[in-house]
């Protein structure tokens, strides 16, 4: 018997091409599948940013007490100061952290607060979702800022600042 070695490679071509058809028909399925799969998964991820600690909660609450007794220390007036700017009160942990703080922090603080009066939610700031009071977070460099802001006041209460290491541990 006599084989045709032209005609067996047209063949295995044929049979090849069939299966690579097949293949990626199936490749392209599990990635459709798991692109659902990772949209869910988005759908129930929640940003750390979003969230309080118990630690925090506790800070939320004691700075409510300490506006309510008159202790938040207001941030001295820029002198460039318009109607359309925020009032920016320091909590006491603000005041204990700023006290401790050198003087690289200390100057990142004021650029943050600065922009702060002007947009006290920028873009890259986050809602801490699980809060009816508008709460904020914000991570200027290596620091991490928890606020609060009220509109019909116009005022930003800073409630924390810590650096963004503390917070990982």
């Amino acid at each position: 018997m006599t084989v045709n070695i032209n005609k067996l490679g047209e063949y295995i071509e044929i049979v090849v091409l069939m299966n690579m058809d097949r293949i990626e028909k199936k490749l392209f399925e599990e990635i459709n599948f798991i692109k659902k799969q990772l949209g869910e998964i988005k759908e129930h991820m929640v940003d750390i940013d979003s969230l309080l600690t118990a630690e925090e909660k506790e800070l939320v609450f004691r700075s409510f007490e300490n506006e309510a007794r008159g202790k938040l220390v207001p941030l001295k007036k820029l002198e460039e100061s318009n109607s359309k700017m925020f009032e920016v009160f320091l909590d006491i942990p603000v005041q204990d952290f700023l006290e401790e703080a050198g003087e690289s922090i200390n100057s990142q603080v004021k650029e943050t607060l600065k922009e702060l009066v002007l947009d006290p939610v920028p873009h890259r700031a986050k809602r801490v979702i699980e809060s009816p009071q508008k709460l904020f977070r914000l991570r200027p460099g290596h620091l991490r800022f928890l606020y609060r802001v009220d509109y019909e006041t116009r005022t930003l209460v800073v409630i924390t600042i810590e650096p963004v290491s503390r917070i990982y541990r």
